[in-house]
């Protein structure tokens, strides 16, 4: 059939390895990542603070808010903005830390304190803060509510500290 037509034979052939060439396992796969990295960025810029010289809090427990009112006392503090990354209620973070800071003079000392509903063990939401960019980092262990997950907790804080380092 093709004998009366060698054009279209060649012009075939070429279609078919080409097909082969480009839709390989590697090339979708490297098209799919280019793809997805750039809704990630987009959808990331979106939402990620642009910070320098900042104080981040990965995870939060109990002593959080006294450690707050602590920094005060410096005088490198003044106008620092705070962020703390914790998968716990935002609300109830906000308020534990409103009631040990309620002085004018505690507040004024922070330029800022955000507080971000996140995994700290998710790149993600760390790039999300700017940690990298940032003055201090305090992993902080999950408040302890069952004993015999004590264990699971100093873990988990050696995960992260081990993730970000890396």
């Amino acid at each position: 059939i093709y004998s009366d037509y060698p054009a279209s034979l060649i012009i075939t052939t070429c279609v078919v390895l080409i097909g082969m060439i480009s839709l390989t396992g590697g090339t979708v796969g490297y098209v799919t990542d280019l793809i997805r990295n750039i809704i990630e960025r987009s959808a990331n810029s979106k939402t990620s603070l642009k910070l320098y010289d900042h104080i981040v809090i990965l995870n939060y427990n109990h002593k959080v808010p006294s450690m707050l009112s602590n920094f005060s006392f410096d005088d490198d503090i003044k106008n620092t903005c705070v962020v703390i990354l914790s998968p716990l209620n935002k609300d109830k973070i906000k308020k534990e830390i409103d009631s040990v800071i309620e002085s004018d003079s505690l507040k004024n000392k922070f330029g800022n304190i955000i507080i971000r509903n996140g995994d700290p063990k998710s790149k993600i939401d760390l790039d999300k803060i700017s940690l990298y960019n940032a003055k201090s980092v305090f992993i902080m262990s999950p408040d302890d509510n069952d004993n015999d997950s004590s264990t699971n907790l100093y873990f988990d804080t050696a995960k992260i500290y081990m993730y970000i380092s890396w």
